[in-house]
Formats: structure tokens, C-alpha cells, sequence
């Protein structure tokens, strides 16, 4: 057990402990206001009989029962979860009903420091719901008040209590266990143990989110796992809790705790209860009360009872029920009785009634109106019906009163009219048409009346096939024809015709032909034909050709070309130019020789004659080698009919195959002679070539890049360079490549020897430097010289002494 104890009212002191945060809430039952109190005591909820209530768990329902002459009836509530904390979502389900129906529920939720409204959504069947997320809260009890109208002006409210609380008692010693905190206690804001003790065992757990406070002289008593944990800006100090009383009466203002008294604010253990005060601005009043209420400040009470802010009792005047017909408007406070209009389409009906209003008639009528049905709204007198023998809409003959929407069967309105045939549901009217007697489609002769029903229908004498709304039949006895068109004669039966001569110069040969769905024989409606008297010559076939290609290495040239060929009248003496468009797919670069440019061009061709244009592609260096698509069109205009015009695209490739450059290896070593080449357009070279032309000296294949043996005689021409570095080459000795590290000493003391794999004498001094380091010394070993060389050189010998060496060379001792 650990025990805190504040002995002497000078010191200070704070206690910090950080243990994990567990959290379980304190639920707390709501209350209902009017008829539907319940009252809270000393954290135990009992109803106004005495009996106690089960602390609820989860969910809670509310059954509710409003009285019968309500005119809005809340049957059930839900609040979920009755006991929340800051950021927890809370949601309602509210199931209300009226007679007019339901227009909006709204929750009034009042907090610490302010009150806002959340609208319900209306889910069918009377239900609706809505939540909000739970903020400006303390651990106290606050109420969500739930607002009702209906569709006839009718509102009505109740009320349901909730908590943010942990049990903590105006005045007196707190315990979690006793004080149905349960195992977890949460504390945001101020709040503590005001005049009392605090205990916290039997594995509670304090959260300290706020400021919790506790009196001088009192003790914190942690016992049997009771824990305190502080939060973010979590503190303990010790000293008295105010609230905010203003009028005195011992209800606070709002529910907010205070650590000072500034302000007027009294201790919380002066104060009669956690209720907040429904008017903190009179001593007088401190909690709601079910009364008759005047909420419009007529003078009339309102008949049904609401909640008042109220003393210990209702304020006078607010006990008995009014006559107040609208309680919310000053205006209206009296019943008048009358004649109605109670569809309110204007016309007052036969019905006695009453209407709220206020000093004046509200619109009631001293004498029964002429409204035949005062409940319809869309039927105020009576109407003239008419006899409709085959129920078609429309009528024959004189008609009958009804006061009704509709008329009887076999009646109708308004009147649509004589109906030319009332046997008959299918016609009702007459038209002028055109007699249709070959049930063409197309009539002849003067208009006639016809008894039809819709146009389209099945009895309109159109679609039955006896007229029409056309007297355009030019053989109104033969059904295959029935209209007139122009044709042209085609000779050769391809389709295509237009001239009535086969030689120049041409004529049009137009006539006109009654017809059906199809042209007559031996005529067409295309004048396109450029020979009549040859079924291949015509239009798309006018004129004909033909374009090649070719294949051709990267660099060379292909012999192509394309031809043309008229099929025109041959007797044509005009020669029209054949124009022929750029030739697109050509490899980028590539020329054309014959055609300029590889553009546009014209030729002259004569009437049935063929002209052949040679294109040279000339394929350049740099081409990708490939197959490529070429295409070009040829065209011709006014080729025997007038105005006429025909193109022809063709297509054809152009082959572009690759280009490879080999060189000569006489010696046979796979590297070849850089100023000996040869080209070819296959991947695999000719015998004696390679791909490679590094080699330095072709006569010798020990010569050759990256040759690693040395040789005591030179390659061939005077030199040694047989791995081709180009560098300078002594004529004997082990060859070495350029970089190669040795060691060198300088001179040591008279006396000094060196001996292989050691340094003993001479690690004074040493260094490493590199065959042919330029500005540092180099020795090399040419023969049994010892040469000592300071500029860039290629050593053919380094020095691979396995004895002794003793003596001077150069001003140097020298050991490997």
C-alpha cells in the first residue's frame, strides 16, 4: 500500500506515476423530462417511485410513453454508448411517429460550454438516427434533448442524460471501487475529490489527462494494484475545487471545475447537486419541471405540458393547460369555427370545422361552400362526363354530371370530339388522304376522308395500306412501281453508265423511269462510267498500275519504277496528265533519280495507252537494313465522264540489307591489319579476315595485343612491341609491362647488405615505385647491368635476384 498524506499546509507537493492506460467507461442512465422523468441521486438512478436502476451496459433502450391526446408519440429511444469519452462517436436512434407524419427529429446536445444541434436521418418505419463525436466534455452527466415536428406544425421533445463521468461526488472521500468508477477512470479537464479522501485499489487505474485536485489535509490512498498514470499535460495538485454558482441556489452554471475562486465561484462541496442550473440568473429556479407552458408570451397556456425551468415547484400560471391552439406563434391562441377548405383548393365545402388563429378569422367560411368533394383536392365541382361506347377517349353524344376525378366507365372528359366510329376502340377520327389502291405506300388522285385512330396505329388506313399522305404513284395499279427517278443507260450491265455514244466526242444520256425499290433494267443511277462498251472500265477501273521495288546493301541503289494504262474510250484524241504523288516508306535519307526530289510529278497518257517511269532509289550509308512498305498514288482527271476524277494507291517494299567491313589477318592470330578491309552485306567474313583491326605487325602472330611472353628477338621489323603498346622495347631480356611495382632503397650505410625476402638493413628509406614512374627513380637489370633510368621507360629485365647483391649501383642499394 502506498499512502500520500498533504500534513503541513506550506508544502507542496505533486506525485507522478506512469503506468499503462487501461480504460473502461462509466455508464450512466438518461432521464426523461415532462411525463417522462426519471431523477438522479448520489450516482444512483431511481425512478419517482424510489426503485432503483441497473447500471446498463453497451447499448441502452428507452421505451417511451407519451400520453394519448399527444399529437406526436416518441415510443423508443437509443443511446449508444450512454457513458463516452473525448473523441468517442455517440450515436441515436430515436423511433417516433404522428398522424401527419414525421417532418424532422433534431438532437440538442448541451456540453460545457456550448449547445449544437445534429439533424436525425429518416431510415422508414419511423426510425431515425444520427451520431456525433463526443467533445468539450468532463467527467459529469450532461442531457441531449431530442425534438420532434410533424407535418401538421406539431412539435414535442424528450430528454435522455448521458455521462462523461467517474463517479466522483460533490463532497466526500472517493473510491473507484465504491464509486462505481469500475477498474478505469479517465480525467480530462479539471475535476477531483473535493472535502474527502481519495482511494484507488483493487487494480483501478487513474488516467490523468487534466488536472486532478485533492484538499490539504487529505490523503491519496493506492492500494492492491490501484495505479495512477499521467497523460500528456497530466498533472496532480492539491488545493480546492470551485464551480461556477451564480445565483447562489446550489446548482452550478455550467459543469466545468475550477482551481480558483475568481469569479464569484463557490467550493463544489457547497454545492446541492451536479445538476446544471436551468437559470443561473435567479435563485429561485434550478431544474425543469413538466408544466403548461406559454412559450409565445400570448397569454394563453399551451394544452399540453412541456418542460419549464422551475424551483422546487412550477412557477404560477404554468400548472393547469391552456387553450392555446399554437403555443409557438403569438398570433394564434383561439379555435374559430366554420365552413373549411380543407383540401385547399380554394372552394369551400359543407363541412363545420375550426382553425387556430388569433383576433381575426383565420379563413373559415360562415356559410357552406359549392366544393362538391372538400377532401379532393383536384375536384371542386361537378363535371360533364360523355359516353365513350368503346372506351377510345373519345365521345359521341350529350354528357352527365359527376363529381369525381374521373368519369364512369364508358364515359369520358372533357369532350374529345364526334367520334366517327364509337363500335370501334381502334378509330375515332377523320383525315384526308390520297386512296393508296395498290397498297403501295404512295397514293394518286385527290384527297378523301379516311376513319382512322393514331397515326402509326393499327386501324390508320397508312399502315392498313389504303392511303397516303403522297399522290406521287406514277402506276397507281402496279404496286412494283410508284415513283419516278433518273437514269442512266448502261450499255455493258456494269453497274455504271452515262453516255448514249461510244466515241467522242460524249453526251449524257439522262431519262427519266417510273420505278420501285430498284432501278429499271439496263439503267443506273451512276453516271461514272468512263467505257460503256467495256465492263471493265469504270469507275475504280479507269485506270490501272502497277509499282516495284527492289533490294539494294546500306549505300547501293535499287531500279524500280511504276506504270499506267488508261481504259478509257480509245477514241479520245485528248492526252490528260497523270499525276503521281511522293512515294512515302522510303528509308530516311534515300534519293530518287527520275523523280525529282521523290515528290510529286506529272505525265501525259493518252486514251488507252500505258507510259512506264524508271525510279532509281539511291539507299545512303547510314540506313538501318529492313524491309520497308512503300506506297504511291496515281491520279487522273475528267477521264471519260465530265468532271470525273480517279486515284489508285499501290504498294510494294524495298528490301535495304546490311553492310559489314572485315579486315586481313595474314598471320592468322584474330587480329586483323587495320589498313587491309573489305565489305560485305553477310555477318560471317570471307577466309583470311576478321572483325577485330588491332593488330600491330600482321607478319608475326606473337605479335598480337595482350602477348605476355617475352622474346629475344625482335618481331620482324627491328622492333620488340609484341603486345602492341606501342612503347619503346629493349632487345632482351624478360619483358614487363609498364607499372609494375619494385623496390628501391637509397644508400644505406657503408656495409649494408641485402638479402632476398628480406629487408633486414634496409628499411631505412624504402620505397615503391612504379616501371617507368616519370621524375623517380627506376632500376632495371638489362643483361648483368644494372642500369638506373629517371624518365618513362618500358624495363624488358627487373631485377629477380635470388642472392645477395652487395655493393653500389648508381648511388643505390637494391633488393627485390
Amino acid at each position: 500500500m502506498k499512502k500520500f498524506v498533504q500534513e503541513k499546509p506550506h508544502i507542496a507537493g505533486l506525485i507522478v506515476f506512469f503506468f499503462a492506460v487501461f480504460v473502461i467507461a462509466f455508464l450512466s442512465l438518461p432521464s426523461f423530462f415532462g411525463k417522462r422523468a426519471i431523477e438522479q441521486k448520489d450516482r444512483i438512478l431511481v425512478n419517482k417511485d424510489g426503485k432503483e436502476w441497473t447500471l446498463p451496459q453497451g447499448i441502452y433502450e428507452f421505451s417511451v410513453a407519451s400520453a394519448d391526446e399527444n399529437a406526436i408519440k416518441f415510443i423508443k429511444g437509443e443511446i449508444d454508448p450512454p457513458d463516452v469519452h473525448l473523441g468517442d462517436m455517440q450515436t441515436f436512434m430515436i423511433e417516433v411517429s404522428a398522424e401527419s407524419g414525421i417532418k424532422s427529429v433534431k438532437a440538442v446536445i448541451t456540453t460545457d460550454t456550448k449547445t449544437q444541434e445534429v439533424a436525425l436521418n429518416n431510415e422508414g418505419s419511423n426510425i431515425w438516427r444520427g451520431s456525433w463525436i463526443v467533445e468539450d466534455t468532463h467527467d459529469t452527466r450532461y442531457t441531449t434533448r431530442f425534438v420532434a415536428e410533424d407535418n401538421a406544425g406539431n412539435s414535442d421533445f424528450f430528454d435522455i442524460a448521458w455521462s462523461d463521468a467517474c463517479g466522483i461526488a460533490l463532497s466526500g472521500n472517493w473510491s473507484m471501487t465504491t464509486n462505481n468508477a469500475g477498474a478505469s477512470c479517465t480525467i480530462s479537464g479539471v475535476d477531483g475529490v473535493d472535502n474527502g479522501n481519495v482511494a484507488i485499489d483493487a487494480n483501478a487505474t487513474l488516467t490523468v489527462n487534466g488536472t486532478f485536485v485533492w484538499n490539504a489535509g487529505k490523503s491519496i490512498t493506492l492500494s492492491n494494484g490501484g495505479k495512477i498514470v499521467l497523460g500528456s499535460g497530466g498533472s496532480i495538485q492539491q488545493g480546492d475545487l470551485y464551480m461556477s454558482d451564480a445565483d447562489s441556489d446550489g446548482y452550478p452554471s455550467n459543469s466545468t471545475q475550477y482551481t480558483s475562486s475568481a469569479g464569484g465561484r463557490v467550493r463544489k462541496s457547497a454545492l446541492t447537486s451536479f445538476n446544471i442550473d436551468c437559470n443561473d440568473g435567479s435563485a429561485t429556479v434550478w431544474q425543469y419541471l413538466s408544466g403548461y407552458a406559454d412559450n409565445d408570451g400570448d397569454g394563453y397556456n399551451s394544452p399540453s405540458q412541456s418542460s419549464i425551468c422551475s424551483g422546487t415547484s412550477l412557477p404560477a400560471g404554468n400548472t393547469s393547460p391552456g387553450s392555446d391552439c399554437n403555443d409557438s406563434d403569438y398570433w394564434t391562441y383561439q379555435d374559430w369555427g366554420g365552413y373549411l377548405d380543407n383540401d385547399g383548393d380554394g372552394v369551400y365545402g359543407s363541412n363545420y370545422g375550426y382553425l387556430c388563429g388569433g383576433s381575426s378569422n383565420p379563413g373559415v367560411s360562415a356559410s357552406p361552400g359549392s366544393d362538391c368533394d372538400d377532401y379532393n383536392y383536384s375536384v371542386s365541382s361537378y363535371r360533364t362526363c360523355y359516353t365513350d361506347n368503346d372506351t377510345d377517349g373519345y365521345t359521341v353524344g350529350s354528357g352527365s354530371s359527376y363529381c369525381a376525378t374521373s368519369c364512369p366507365y364508358h364515359t369520358t372528359y372533357p369532350s374529345l370530339g364526334t367520334d366517327c366510329d364509337d363500335t370501334s376502340a381502334g378509330v375515332w377520327r377523320i383525315v384526308q388522304k390520297y386512296l393508296d389502291s395498290d397498297h403501295d405506300g404512295y397514293g394518286a388522285g385527290s384527297l378523301q376522308p379516311f376513319c382512322i385512330g393514331y397515326d402509326g396505329g393499327a386501324w390508320d388506313c397508312i399502315t392498313t395500306g389504303w392511303c397516303s399522305n403522297n399522290n406521287s404513284d406514277c402506276a397507281s395499279s402496279d404496286a412494283s412501281k410508284w415513283r419516278n427517278g433518273t437514269f442512266y443507260p448502261d450499255a455493258d450491265g456494269d453497274g455504271y453508265g452515262g453516255k448514249a455514244t461510244l466515241s467522242y466526242p460524249y453526251s449524257d444520256a439522262a431519262t427519266s423511269v417510273c420505278y420501285g425499290n430498284s432501278a429499271p433494267s439496263g439503267y443506273t443511277t451512276d453516271s461514272r462510267d468512263c467505257n460503256d462498251g467495256n465492263a471493265g472500265a469504270n469507275y475504280g477501273n479507269c485506270i490501272s498500275g502497277s509499282f516495284s521495288g527492289g533490294s539494294a546493301p546500306v549505300g547501293g541503289t535499287v531500279s524500280g519504277g511504276f506504270t499506267h494504262t488508261r481504259s478509257d474510250l480509245s477514241g479520245d484524241p485528248v492526252s490528260y496528265p497523270l499525276t503521281v504523288s511522293s512515294i512515302s516508306g522510303l528509308p530516311s535519307g534515300t534519293t530518287c533519280y527520275n523523280f525529282p526530289n521523290c515528290g510529286p510529278s506529272s505525265y501525259y497518257v493518252a486514251a488507252g495507252g500505258t507510259a512506264s517511269h524508271p525510279v532509281d532509289f539511291i539507299i545512303p550509308a547510314g540506313a538501318t537494313p529492313g524491309t520497308y512498305n512503300l506506297s504511291v498514288t496515281m491520279s487522273v482527271s475528267n477521264i471519260g465522264f465530265t468532271g470525273s476524277s480517279e486515284s489508285q494507291t499501290y504498294n510494294t517494299t524495298l528490301t535495304v540489307t546490311p553492310s559489314y567491313t572485315y579486315y586481313r589477318d595474314v598471320d592468322g592470330d584474330g587480329y586483323g591489319n587495320p589498313s587491309v578491309s573489305t565489305t560485305s552485306a553477310s555477318p560471317t567474313p570471307p577466309a583470311g579476315y576478321v572483325v577485330n583491326n588491332s593488330d600491330c605487325y600482321d607478319s608475326n602472330a606473337n605479335a598480337r595485343p595482350g602477348q605476355a611472353s617475352s622474346f629475344s628477338t625482335n618481331r620482324g621489323d627491328g622492333s620488340f612491341d609484341y603486345n602492341c603498346d606501342g612503347a619503346i622495347t629493349s632487345s632482351a631480356g624478360t619483358q614487363y609491362a609498364p607499372g609494375s611495382l619494385f623496390y628501391a632503397w637509397y644508400r644505406m650505410p657503408g656495409g649494408s647488405t641485402c638479402y632476398s625476402g628480406s629487408n633486414v638493413g634496409c628499411t631505412a628509406g624504402s620505397q615503391i615505385f612504379p616501371c617507368g614512374d616519370v621524375g623517380q627513380t627506376t632500376v632495371c637489370q638489362i643483361g648483368t647491368d644494372f642500369r638506373v633510368f629517371t624518365s618513362a621507360v618500358e624495363c624488358t629485365a627487373f631485377v629477380n635476384y635470388s642472392g645477395n647483391i652487395s655493393g653500389s649501383i648508381g648511388g643505390t642499394y637494391l633488393c627485390k
